[in-house]
């Protein structure tokens, strides 16, 4: 069975590309509701399912037992420019970039995004938390406050971002959003390994006590 066109790039008046893919949305009980192309197929879903990897590390207790300090927050292990505390800044002020974006205000300017992945001394692991979840509580209201998700919206006049004369719909900016954060989150674990060195696997046998085996060994902090 092949898959359908789900997506495509315009660019002004040409499709620039098209990506094709399957989809299954579920109930409670795991039950296929609504299903296009091959749900069966095996993939590698590699980091777009970061954001999803990381709920067991959260709800065992992990990501608050182990959290970082807030000089780890600003640490740039790798060669990037980036640290997990400016991945966090940018995912949140992303976000409500474009939510403001869905409700046809006006965009992050260049010089805004740049600052995005910059934290300052008044940033925190705490602030920082606290500013992506004010950021979701701002998009829930969005969201419900739309008539549809079907309302579409032209996107700002930039070389970054895609055009179509017909405007997106904002579902497909939820989507893109979903994708942007999962991406950021993946960007984020890498650097956060490269300070602590500790897998999800190692991180949540640590918070859950799980007994040491020959390849397990519950993670612990520096020094303890």
């Amino acid at each position: 069975m092949p898959h359908p066109v789900l997506a495509r790039l315009w660019r002004g008046d040409l499709v620039e590309s098209f990506h094709r893919g399957a989809f299954a949305v579920v109930d409670a009980y795991g039950g296929v509701r609504l299903q296009g192309g091959d749900i069966d197929r095996p993939v590698y879903p590699r980091s777009a399912v970061k954001a999803l990897q990381a709920l067991p590390l959260v709800a065992s207790g992990a990501a608050d037992r182990f959290g970082l300090t807030d000089a780890e927050l600003r640490a740039k292990p790798t060669r990037s420019a980036l640290s997990v505390g400016g991945l966090m800044k940018h995912a949140a002020l992303t976000e409500r970039g474009w939510i403001a974006i869905m409700q046809g205000q006006s965009r992050m300017g260049e010089d805004a995004y740049l600052d995005s992945f910059a934290i300052d001394e008044a940033d925190s692991v705490d602030s920082l938390q606290a500013l992506l979840d004010t950021v979701g509580e701002e998009t829930a209201v969005a969201v419900g406050d739309l008539d549809s998700l079907d309302v579409r919206v032209q996107l700002p006049d930039a070389p970054w971002y895609p055009q179509n004369p017909d405007g997106y719909q904002a579902r497909w900016i939820l989507l893109h959003l979903i994708e942007e954060i999962a991406r950021h989150a993946g960007h984020a674990d890498i650097i956060r390994e490269q300070i602590d060195g500790a897998t999800m696997y190692e991180l949540m046998a640590g918070a859950e006590g799980w007994p040491e085996t020959d390849w397990l060994k519950p993670w612990k902090p520096a020094g303890v």
